[in-house]
């Protein structure tokens, strides 16, 4: 619809460090075994990882949160989601508390003014989140963040990933 995807930008309050976030799991590259759906996924997230944020855009030269959550599991796991927030909000399981939150799940933050939700990640655990940052590009974020905190619109299981 043409409405910008975030009201404000998002402060980082509290950083991650995304280098050691794909050093962390790039290792396991290097081991001739079979992926769990877990480490696909996460595979594919890492391919992603500083691909500038472009609204309407789903490639690696540009991406927004609704076509960086559709192409992550489209590639990993061969699970289809529709391609714009609003869609995938509709989607799977609702979970309505932070606490509740498995890897995997579609977090979702009210972010615009009027259109809600806004915004789309995937939840990576411990109170992160990966996800096309407007200001960022891909990147991990915390829950804890004030702007992301006070946004959270919820979560969504599409897919119980091992």
């Amino acid at each position: 619809d043409g409405t910008p995807e975030f009201d404000e930008v998002p402060v980082e309050e509290y950083p991650v460090d995304t280098k050691e976030f794909v050093e962390h799991y790039s290792k396991l590259r290097n081991f001739n075994v079979a992926l769990t759906d877990r480490e696909k996924i996460l595979f594919e997230v890492i391919k992603y990882i500083d691909t500038p944020y472009h609204y309407g855009g789903k490639t690696l030269n540009g991406i927004d949160c609704s076509a960086f959550t559709e192409k992550v599991f489209q590639n990993s796991v061969a699970l289809n989601l529709p391609r714009t927030t609003k869609e995938q909000y509709k989607m799977g399981e609702k979970i309505s508390s932070r606490e509740d939150l498995k890897f995997g799940d579609l977090v979702f933050f009210n972010t615009r003014r009027r259109n809600n939700p806004g915004h789309v990640g995937i939840y990576l655990g411990e109170d992160k989140f990966v996800h096309a940052s407007r200001s960022l590009g891909v990147t991990v974020s915390s829950l804890q963040d004030a702007y992301y905190s006070k946004r959270f619109a919820g979560g969504r299981r599409v897919d119980d990933v091992k």
